[in-house]
This record gives C-alpha cells, sequence and structure tokens, in this order.
C-alpha cells in the first residue's frame, strides 16, 4: 500500500518541535482522524509540526505556532 501518514509533533518548545523525533517528548503519533486534541494548554506559544511519510521516505513538515491565553473566569453565582 502506498499511503501516506501524517506524524504529529507539539510541544511549548520550539527547540522540542525542530528537533523531534520518533519516541521522544514532542512526538504525538500518528493520529487515527483528521484531528488532534489538545488539552488542558497552558498560557504562551505552543509549536507543532507534521511529518509526512511517503513511499519516498518522510518530508518533514513546517513549525506553526499559537498562543493561549488562560483568563480566569470571574462569574460568581450567588443564590
Amino acid at each position: 500500500q502506498n499511503g501516506t501518514q501524517q506524524r504529529v509533533y507539539y510541544s511549548t518548545s520550539y527547540t522540542a518541535v525542530r528537533d523531534g523525533v520518533i519516541g521522544d517528548s514532542a512526538d504525538q503519533g500518528i493520529p487515527t482522524g483528521n484531528s488532534f486534541p489538545l488539552n488542558n494548554l497552558s498560557n504562551g506559544v505552543h509549536y507543532w509540526r507534521i511529518d509526512s511519510t511517503e513511499p519516498s521516505g518522510v518530508v518533514k513538515g513546517n513549525i506553526w505556532t499559537f498562543s493561549v491565553t488562560v483568563t480566569q473566569d470571574t462569574t460568581a453565582d450567588f443564590d
């Protein structure tokens, strides 16, 4: 089969994603669907990269970023 697989690398460390290899801390594996859940995001910049495994070998993806600002809920419910 000549299918393509995508492997996800994700971290709050640019270096970990840039240098990510299979089995290290940034390696999130091969997703089974078209999405990747992110839980318990912390404040700051987050980095990710998607590598494709083609019949000819691995094609290393670009590094992408997004920022998170977590705010506290100041809503109070007084009964």
